[in-house]
């Protein structure tokens, strides 16, 4: 019997110890929430509980960045909306300047004065269009450009277009674009007429660059039809005949009052006349006018290989070399050239650099086109006896090294969509400035944008229309894109972000927070254990009693 070591009683209080500290850190779980109150309860499960709560702190941040970036394209949608509804009513006043019969001087004027305010009006939207301090529709939020060359002008970049060197990107031309085009091989005459003129053109449009136009011509074989839109004149029937006879008549009894030449530029005129009112009734993009040769020359208005036509003509030579045999236009070709050194995709007069390249997304515009140009024609011993003309080649149009250069400057923003996954989308604003909307639209009147119309003048009012459908076109295009972005990438990602902040707070609690019931159970036990292990402890003390008592004996 030993006094000096009372080893149940060192044992008992090591387990007293133990029952203890477990009752103290039950205590500490409830009254803080959480399952591990320093990193030494669990090194493991803490680390893991701390990755998962940043997690959660870049979606929660992230939700909260896309809810204020879908109240800003509300914002930027609602202005694209009050900048329709007043294009809109430009149009009606366009519309109604244009009913000349029924407008005086005055109503016309009044016209152009609601206009120039309309367009105040734009200009001020653009203006005050902001988010905050962040200017949305005046171009600062967009891509922008300019041109410096001839016949070039700046149409559009995107979002991922890169700004230019200080220099520029270089724009070299190699092809021009044309038209599909048609021309005869002698001149219509008051004689070579005969008993009547008819002819018959089909416009249609080429599916592809390869095979697309063949298989538009057997589907209308097979349908015993024609493909597309086709106007016909026939001066055999009604008042075109009629005309034609009197000019044929006149010349007959009087050449000498009434000329050959000017009687046959009389037939030619009234053909052409009548072949443009049946184009425009038929609703084609087709033409036809006299070249400086006297010959016909069809034409389609649209550049490039998209368009295309076939003719038929009852008199050889003067359109077609077989009589009532439809031959084929000579097709339209589509501007060809580089941007930055890399080859561009050509589609009519556009040219826009390619994807991956270094101005990827740049279009521009150019509008050279090839003209007439004379030709002397010697007799054979070398005397100049009269002039032809030819449409001018390639070469002499883009036969410079370049034709200039496109600067762009780049304004569009990144939303940034994922934190976690460093994941942002870019978006690009239009501007909606009058001077900015309504451009490159070919018109008789020049105007360059909408900035520029004026409805006082018949013409004027017919371009004004050509152009605010242009700018209703755009600006409805931005719109829609505003939209898509806001519901498909906006607000599914705020779907997506909220369902895995959920569940990134879902596992954080599971490694984090206590489990009141189990932590409350674990404490019941652990009070009853510490109770008993303190009654132990009391006996085990109470051992070295007995070896007093015995000395004492």
């Amino acid at each position: 019997m030993r006094i000096s070591t009372n080893i149940p009683s060192q044992t008992t209080l090591r387990h007293t110890d133990n029952r203890m500290n477990e009752v103290n850190k039950s205590i500490r779980q409830m009254s803080s929430g959480y399952l591990h109150n320093s990193a030494a309860d669990s090194p493991g499960e803490v680390y893991l509980a701390d990755i998962l709560k940043n997690l959660y702190s870049g979606m929660n941040q992230t939700y909260k960045n896309n809810e204020q970036s879908a109240s800003l394209f509300q914002t930027a949608e609602g202005g694209l909306a009050e900048v329709v509804g007043v294009l809109t009513e430009l149009k009606q006043l366009a519309v109604h300047a244009a009913n000349e019969a029924a407008n005086d001087k005055l109503m016309v004027d009044a016209d152009q004065l609601e206009i120039e305010q309309k367009l105040q009006t734009l200009d001020s939207i653009a203006r005050n269009t902001s988010f905050g301090s962040i200017k949305l529709l005046d171009g600062t939020m967009g891509a922008n450009g300019v041109t410096v060359g001839d016949n070039l002008s700046f149409v559009s970049a995107n979002q991922y277009t890169p700004p230019s060197p200080e220099k520029g990107y270089l724009v070299d031309i190699h092809q021009a674009s044309t038209r599909a085009r048609f021309e005869g091989k002698n001149p219509l005459t008051v004689e070579n007429i005969g008993d009547g003129i008819q002819i018959i053109v089909n416009e249609f449009e080429v599916l592809d660059a390869v095979g697309g136009k063949k298989k538009i011509k057997e589907n209308a074989e097979k349908s015993g039809g024609t493909q597309g839109k086709f106007a016909k004149i026939d001066s055999h029937f009604g008042e075109l005949r009629e005309q034609i006879a009197q000019i044929q008549k006149n010349h007959q009894r009087d050449p000498n009052a009434y000329p050959f030449e000017q009687m046959s530029k009389e037939v030619r005129t009234l053909v052409m006349y009548y072949l443009n009112n049946e184009f425009n009734e038929s609703g084609m993009e087709m033409e036809i006018f006299e070249s400086p040769d006297k010959q016909f020359v069809l034409r389609h208005k649209e550049f490039g290989d998209g368009h295309s036509f076939s003719v038929t003509c009852n008199i050889p030579g003067v359109l077609t070399e077989r009589p009532m045999v439809a031959e084929d236009a000579m097709e339209g070709l589509n501007v060809e050239g580089t941007i930055a050194g890399y080859s561009a995709i050509g589609k009519g007069q556009y040219l826009t650099a390619r994807e991956g390249a270094p101005a990827q997304g740049a279009q521009i515009r150019y509008d050279r086109e090839l003209d007439y140009i004379e030709l002397p024609v010697f007799d054979d011993n070398g005397h100049r006896v009269g002039s032809t003309y030819k449409l001018e080649p390639q070469e002499m149009v883009v036969g410079a090294p370049m034709e200039g250069f496109v600067h762009i400057s780049q304004g569009s923003k990144d939303f940034y969509l994922d934190s976690n996954q460093g994941i942002s989308e870019p978006f690009s604003f239009i501007s909606v400035r009058s001077s900015n909307l309504g451009q490159n639209v070919r018109n008789e009147s020049d105007y360059q944008s909408l900035a520029d119309i004026d409805v006082t003048e018949i013409q004027g009012a017919r371009d004004a229309l050509k152009l605010i459908e242009t700018a209703v076109g755009d600006v409805s295009k931005v719109r829609a894109d505003v939209g898509s972005f806001q519901k498909n990438t906006i607000e599914k990602t705020l779907g997506i972000v909220s369902q895995a902040a959920e569940n990134l707070e879902s596992g954080a609690s599971v490694l984090r927070d206590t489990d009141v019931a189990d932590a409350m159970s674990r404490l019941t036990r652990d009070e009853i254990m510490l109770m008993t292990s303190q009654t132990a402890l009391a006996q085990a003390n109470q051992k070295p009693a007995t070896v007093l008592g015995l000395i004492r004996n």
